[in-house]
């Protein structure tokens, strides 16, 4: 209906038809499609348009625009979330969050290397009295006397001087993380808090955004399979054709 509108508007104006002070039919046109027909809301006819739109767009930016709410790889994707919008949108979030992610790696890693050191220091010390007691009174004399050296006992000895050495360094490292890490939490969180509803809104535009472009892509496989489907009938009939005469 809109179409024959428009068509004899511009036909008239073609003819000569126009009256003086008459409306451009082209720009009256745009007008008619601007404005949503009966029965439609505005956000349909919004959303027809966008899709129009999206169905100019080269394959290749359709695909990046399928990929605008996801984060990650092709193969090791995810929806993207509020958060991961928030570092997009506010820098300040961002480095909060990456500097609270940090130290909490690192409090991590430094507290299973104290775990690792206590382990060495049990293990060496248990082992060690295990070795002074198979060798005897007389050869632990020996080997206190520096007289004769005995090789286990001595590396027994060295490992848990090693692993209190190592545990010297991490305690106290790990109890500074343990200040700072709160502290950097709540920075984050306080500046989570502020960018949020910017966050907010800029997914949902991604979302929006990814959702036309995906809708799109499907149109089209599904015209391409249609399109092969097609052409797979004419070659079967043509065959059937060439086989009856």
């Amino acid at each position: 209906m809109r179409v024959t509108t428009y068509r004899r508007l511009r036909e008239a104006f073609q003819r000569g038809e126009r009256q003086a002070g008459s409306p451009d039919p082209d720009r009256q046109a745009e007008d008619y499609w601007r404005t949503p027909a009966p029965g439609v809301s505005p956000a349909a006819a919004r959303n027809d348009a966008r899709l129009a739109e999206f169905r100019t767009m080269d394959p290749a930016t359709l695909r990046e625009a399928a990929a605008a709410d996801q984060v990650g790889s092709v193969w090791s994707g995810r929806a993207m979330t509020v958060e991961d919008a928030a570092r997009l949108v506010s820098p300040a979030y961002a480095a909060s969050a990456d500097r609270a992610a940090q130290l909490k790696q690192q409090a991590a890693e430094i507290t299973a290397a104290i775990e690792r050191s206590e382990q060495a220091w049990r293990f060496h010390g248990e082992e060690g009295e295990r070795r002074r007691r198979d060798i005897g009174f007389v050869r632990q004399a020996m080997h206190r006397s520096g007289g004769h050296a005995d090789p286990w006992p001595q590396q027994s000895e060295n490992g848990p001087r090693r692993a209190a050495a190592e545990l010297q360094i991490l305690r106290p490292h790990s109890a500074a993380l343990a200040r700072q890490l709160p502290d950097a939490e709540q920075q984050a969180t306080a500046a989570f808090a502020r960018a949020r509803p910017h966050a907010i809104a800029e997914l949902a535009r991604r979302q929006e955004r990814a959702g036309l472009a995906r809708a799109v892509l499907e149109e089209r496989e599904q015209h391409e399979r249609a399109q092969r489907r097609a052409q797979g009938h004419e070659r079967r009939r043509g065959r059937d054709l060439g086989l009856g005469r």
